[in-house]
């Protein structure tokens, strides 16, 4: 550290860090009642239906009397972390490719095609 006569050290230069950083709280943004209680009421239609995306949301909110576009259904599905679950496309694919591991440790390749040939 290099001495200085008679100046104070800085928290920039004693920590690396600014002091903006330090101070700055960062405000915590919180949901209405209303966006409370619809989250619960989300959060009771996933538990039963987890594959329901946020369009299928936004339909069983119409069915149940609550006027709402799909826009706020899907922040407040983002918001809580929910996803719909269905199947991903070509899972099946990977237990069909062919697997040559086990064939490359029989023994040392010695020329072209070699493993093909196997």
């Amino acid at each position: 550290m290099v001495e200085r006569d008679n100046a104070a050290i800085t928290v920039k230069e004693l920590l690396g860090v600014h002091r903006t950083s330090v101070y700055h709280r960062a405000k915590e943004k919180r949901e209405s009642e209303e966006n409370v209680k619809l989250m619960h009421r989300m959060d009771e239609l996933y538990m039963k239906h987890p594959y329901f995306g946020y369009r299928r949301m936004t339909r069983a909110f119409h069915d149940q009397g609550h006027e709402m576009n799909r826009k706020p259904v899907r922040r407040l599905m983002q918001v809580m972390g929910l996803k719909a679950i269905y199947p991903k496309p070509n899972l099946s694919k990977r237990l069909h490719a062919p697997l040559y591991a086990p064939l490359l440790a029989l023994g040392c390749i010695e020329h072209p095609n070699h493993v093909w040939g196997l």
